[in-house]
């Protein structure tokens, strides 16, 4: 199932057509980035009155949803100078071998989010004056190697190097005694510690090492080299932000979270602080009456268990420390700001209708009305465009198809025969910063890809020109077009010439007049201004862990900014928690918009501004009912 929408006010918006397969476990971060674009109806309040939600419409379930779009009139532009966006700090490791989880602290409360090696989420609350993670965090879980030779997996923040020279400090010189093939051309080694006597399979997922007890010096026997060969073949990592290690194994190889294992006894995950210490176990109340080795956790370790979601704690500390965190630890808390009430129903009139496309149908939402009218257009195509709708003057710019193939086509909603016009045949677009136009881009016989002005009447307005080798489109500015640089975003000329100037990326988040939202990992955003060649960091809200690197949308006065966050890290999987984010560009601070919070089951939902600024549309809210949306509008300053 492959949804997306688009959402356009001037030449502004970005089409997110989101990459969900229903069923599909997990998406990595890096393909739920990959996004296209849509518009919003003049919308005038009969009354200043809060808001939250706009409309209820029906979600085509198995249809492309490609658009969220409200027409916009001629905006007013107004100059907002850059200011300083207040910051949330994250703790920094005392060693480059402590790995220590960002917190963020609001009302008293420090949120920390936890990823699990098997990429599973524990989100946590605790009082804000208690220190619990600036030790840093260890990791394990469990290998069976086809129902044998199960061994506990361990993690350590650092290179192989580190992690042999802290063997060393305990164990004695280490010897390199075997080395084994890995995932992707990797090397595993072996390494023994002939004076305990041990030995490790050690491998290196930068920035972390996985060591693996191959059972020499205990009750079993060594697994030997088939099975040491199986288990370096087998068990793959990687890092996600904002350092987390996940692992992931292929059969024979079997992972396991080590509270389902009858052998080892660790906890999923331990985070340590000056404070006192956290061991989490994951679904695993019913190990309640174990006792953990008091030489490794201390003789005063306090259990207790989160009944409702069957997790238990183990509190180390003094006393107050683990009455406190007892009392007053929050499971799975709703971030900052969020009431987790539903939204009240939209109240007044306000003239606006949004539109929404599968492959070959445009869906109208009357927003006074409640309606929802579905028209055949032929000539919309399927596929994943960089943008699919966008507003451009009184048209409806959108990707389609003729006999040849794709084409760059508008069309007059206000025509009851919704009769479009051709204005590029072979090419895809982006809007251009003037109102009225778009970028076509088109790629000729010998694959040179070239770029070329027009009004959405099809008049062209500049010569074609060949586009940068290598790079692709991501937007347009006054004095150009934008393009994704391997680390950076580049401005390029209307002429083809440049770049004359880049920002930091690579990810575009939003553009408007010659301002850029960009992001390198997204777990902040920069604030771009091109004219004046100054930047500004930007810090995300309370809870949120990143943001999406595409599908923002600036207000039409340039004042607000609308993104979509993450509530939980990666990877992203249907489980994953998004909201929309709004950053004041002129007070420097950010916000999780009430009531957008909703579960990625289907899709996640995307924005559109009024062209008065005074409303932002987010769509669609999917909360139980999988076959129904919700259309959200929401006015900054409310709650």
């Amino acid at each position: 199932m492959h949804w997306g929408w688009t959402l356009n006010t001037e030449s502004l918006g970005r089409d997110l057509a989101e990459l969900f397969e229903e069923g599909a476990p997990e998406v990595t971060l890096e393909e739920v980035k990959e996004r296209s674009s849509g518009p919003v109806r003049k919308v005038k309040p009969s009354r200043p009155v809060a808001v939250a939600v706009g409309a209820f419409l029906a979600v085509v379930v198995g249809g492309l949803m490609i658009g969220l779009l409200t027409r916009p009139s001629e905006p007013t532009p107004t100059s907002v100078p850059p200011v300083t966006a207040p910051t949330t700090s994250l703790d920094s490791p005392d060693s480059p071998e402590v790995f220590v989880p960002p917190t963020r602290s609001a009302d008293g409360l420090s949120y920390l989010s936890l990823t699990l090696l098997d990429g599973s989420h524990v989100s946590l609350a605790y009082p804000s004056d208690l220190d619990m993670t600036s030790a840093g965090v260890e990791v394990a879980t469990v290998g069976s190697l086809e129902e044998a030779h199960s061994r506990e997996i361990g993690a350590h923040y650092g290179p192989p190097s580190s992690f042999i020279a802290r063997m060393e400090e305990h164990s004695g010189p280490g010897e390199l005694a075997a080395t084994f093939p890995g995932v992707n051309e990797g090397v595993i080694e072996r390494w023994e510690f002939p004076e305990v006597p041990i030995a490790y399979l050690v491998y290196d997922f930068d920035p972390w090492t996985v060591y693996v007890w191959d059972g020499m010096g205990g009750a079993n026997s060594p697994m030997g080299e088939e099975a040491q060969t199986a288990w370096a073949a087998h068990l793959w990592g990687g890092t996600y932000a904002p350092g987390f290690l996940v692992l992931g194994s292929e059969p024979p190889l079997q992972l396991v979270p080590a509270a389902d294992d009858p052998g080892p006894s660790g906890p999923d995950i331990r985070v340590d602080g000056s404070s006192g210490s956290l061991l989490v176990f994951v679904d695993d109340c019913a190990r309640m009456g174990q006792t953990l080795d008091e030489e490794t956790y201390g003789e005063e370790v306090f259990a207790f268990c989160d009944e409702p979601t069957n997790t238990l704690f183990f509190v180390g500390g003094d006393a107050e420390v683990q009455e406190r965190v007892h009392r007053e630890l929050v499971v799975d808390p709703l971030p900052p700001g969020v009431s987790g009430e539903e939204p009240p129903t939209l109240e007044q009139a306000t003239g606006s209708y949004v539109y929404f496309s599968t492959d070959t149908q445009l869906t109208v939402v009357d927003i006074d009305g409640g309606s929802v009218e579905v028209h055949d257009i032929p000539e919309l195509a399927p596929g994943d465009p960089l943008y699919r709708l966008a507003w451009r003057g009184e048209r409806l710019a959108f990707y389609g198809e003729t006999d040849l193939g794709r084409a760059v086509m508008s069309l007059d909603p206000s025509d009851p025969g919704f009769s479009p016009t051709l204005v590029k045949e072979s090419a895809f677009f982006i809007p251009s910063a003037i109102t009225d136009r778009v970028w076509a881009f088109e790629s000729n016989s010998q694959g040179v890809v070239t770029m070329q002005e027009l009004t959405v009447e099809g008049e062209a307005t500049t010569f074609e020109v060949p586009t940068p080798p290598g790079l692709w489109p991501a937007g347009a500015v006054d004095r150009g077009v934008l393009f994704y640089g391997d680390h950076d975003i580049e401005l390029w000329g209307p002429d083809g010439e440049g770049p004359i100037q880049n920002a930091p990326g690579p990810h575009l988040v939003a553009v408007w007049q010659d301002r850029l939202l960009t992001c390198g990992e997204c777990d902040r955003l920069n604030l771009v201004y091109l004219d004046v060649g100054t930047m500004q960091t930007v810090d995300l809200p309370v809870g949120v862990v990143s943001v999406s690197g595409s599908g923002g949308s600036f207000s039409p006065d340039g004042r607000h900014v609308a993104a979509l966050g993450f509530l939980t890290p990666p990877p992203i999987t249907s489980e994953t928690e998004v909201a929309v984010i709004l950053i004041d560009v002129e007070a420097g601070t950010t916000s999780i918009v009430p009531g957008s919070v909703t579960t990625n089951r289907f899709s996640f939902p995307n924005v559109a501004w009024a062209s008065d600024g005074e409303w932002l549309f987010i769509g669609p809210v999917i909360h139980e009912d999988a076959d129904q949306g919700r259309l959200l509008a929401y006015r900054p300053g409310d709650e």
